[in-house]
C-alpha cells in the first residue's frame, strides 16, 4: 500500500496521522484498552507482526492522538485479510472520553486519501450490528451492507451498547463492501431459493454477474478449509468446491455435539461454482440458513450460511442501517428458532 499525507489537526487539538512501525507498542496497548484479550485475530497483538507489516506496507494505521502524544483512536488497512485480493478496513477504535466528535469518520477519510486503494478487487469492512454509526459512516464512503456474520465472537458483557439494545455475549457483524478493480463477479450458481436476494445484492453494488445456462456435466472436486477460534466457540467453513464426498467434508467438520455446546458455525460457499446449491441444500438440512454474501473476493463469490443456538438473541439486538433487509434476516432467525425448538 502506498501512502501519503502526513498531520491533519481537528477539534480539541487532536492530530490525526500515519502511525509508524516504531509505534507498533502503542497500537497493541490501545487494541488491549478497547477489546482486552479477546479479539480474534492474534495477529494485532503480535508488536513484530506490526512493525514488520507497516514497513512492508501490508498493514496501514491511522491513529489519532493528543498534543502530549497519547494515541486516542486508531483504525487500520489490512492487505493480508482473510479474503484474498481484498483490502480489510478494521480495529476502529475511539477512547470513551474522546467519542462524540466523528473521531472515526476523521480518521477513515484521512486513511482513504492516504492510500491508493485501486488496485484491489474491493474494501470492506465487519461492522458490529449494533454500531450504526460505523455502518453509516462506511455508507458515506459508498460501502454497501450486503451480509451478516452472526454470533462470531465473544466479547466483554460490559461493553457500551451504543444504540441501548439488549446485550449478548456474542458479538455479530454487518458485511459492507465497496468494488474496486472487480467490476464483474463472473458465472454464479446460487440456490433459486435466495436467488432474488443473491442477484439484488450484486445490482446494489453495480456489479455484473453471468446468468447460468447450461450446468457441467463433470463433477467437481470438493474442496474446503476451515477457521476455528477454539477460544471463542466460533468456525468457519469455507466450501470452494462441491464434488460427490461434500456431505462427508461437512459433517467432518460440523459436529451437532459442538453446537449443543455453544458453537456457533458460519459456512461460505462459493456461488461460482456449479454444485453451489447442492452445499446450500446439505447446510439448510443441518440447521444453517443464508444471511447474505461475502462478495467481490480473489477466491470466490461467498454466500454466508449461519447456524448458531444463539441466533435469535442476537437478531434481537440488531441496529442495522435501512440499506440491509434486516426483515428478511430477522424471518429466517424465527424459522431457526422454531426449528430448534421442534428438535
Amino acid at each position: 500500500m502506498e501512502e501519503t499525507g502526513e498531520r491533519r489537526t481537528i477539534r480539541r487539538a487532536l492530530n490525526i496521522r500515519m502511525a509508524k512501525a516504531r509505534e507498533a507498542h502503542e497500537l497493541v496497548k490501545l487494541l488491549r484498552k478497547q477489546h482486552g484479550d479477546l479479539h480474534p485475530n492474534r495477529k494485532y497483538y503480535d508488536e513484530m507482526y506490526i512493525a514488520d507489516a507497516i514497513r512492508d506496507g501490508r498493514l496501514a494505521f491511522v491513529i489519532c492522538e493528543t498534543p502530549s502524544g497519547d494515541c486516542v483512536g486508531m483504525i487500520c488497512a489490512d492487505a493480508e485479510s482473510e479474503f484474498a485480493g481484498c483490502l480489510l478496513f478494521c480495529l476502529l477504535t475511539v477512547l470513551p472520553a474522546y467519542r462524540g466528535h466523528a473521531l472515526g469518520d476523521h480518521m477513515q477519510r484521512f486513511l482513504n486519501e492516504a492510500l491508493d486503494d485501486t488496485k484491489y478487487d474491493c474494501l470492506y469492512a465487519h461492522c458490529l450490528t449494533l454500531d450504526t454509526v460505523s455502518q453509516n459512516t462506511k455508507k458515506r464512503y459508498g460501502y454497501h451492507p450486503t451480509g451478516l456474520l452472526l454470533n462470531r465472537y465473544y466479547f466483554d458483557r460490559r461493553a457500551e451498547n451504543v444504540a441501548g439494545l439488549e446485550l449478548t455475549l456474542r458479538r455479530s457483524h454487518l458485511v459492507m463492501c465497496k468494488p474496486m478493480a472487480k467490476r464483474d463477479a463472473g458465472m454464479i450458481y446460487p440456490p433459486a431459493e435466495v436467488r432474488d436476494a443473491v442477484y439484488g445484492v450484486y445490482d446494489a453494488l453495480g456489479v455484473a454477474y453471468a446468468l447460468p445456462g447450461q450446468m457441467p456435466d463433470a463433477p467437481e472436486k470438493s474442496a474446503a478449509r476451515v477457521r476455528e477460534y477454539a477460544r471463542h466457540r466460533y468456525l468457519e467453513l469455507f466450501i470452494q468446491g462441491t464434488g460427490d464426498d461434500i456431505e462427508k467434508i461437512i459433517r467432518r467438520y460440523f459436529s451437532p455435539d459442538m453446537l449443543a455446546g455453544g458453537w456457533s458455525f458460519t459456512a461460505f460457499v462459493d456461488m461460482r461454482r456449479a454444485g453451489c446449491a447442492r452445499a446450500y441444500d446439505i447446510l439448510k438440512e443441518r440447521g444453517f440458513f443464508y444471511t447474505g454474501l461475502q462478495p467481490l473476493t480473489g477466491e470466490g463469490e461467498y454466500m454466508i450460511l449461519h447456524n448458531s443456538r444463539d441466533a435469535g438473541r442476537t437478531m434481537d439486538a440488531l441496529a442495522l442501517i435501512p440499506d440491509f433487509d434486516a426483515p428478511m434476516i430477522r424471518r429466517l432467525c424465527e424459522e431457526r428458532e422454531e426449528t430448534h425448538a421442534q428438535h
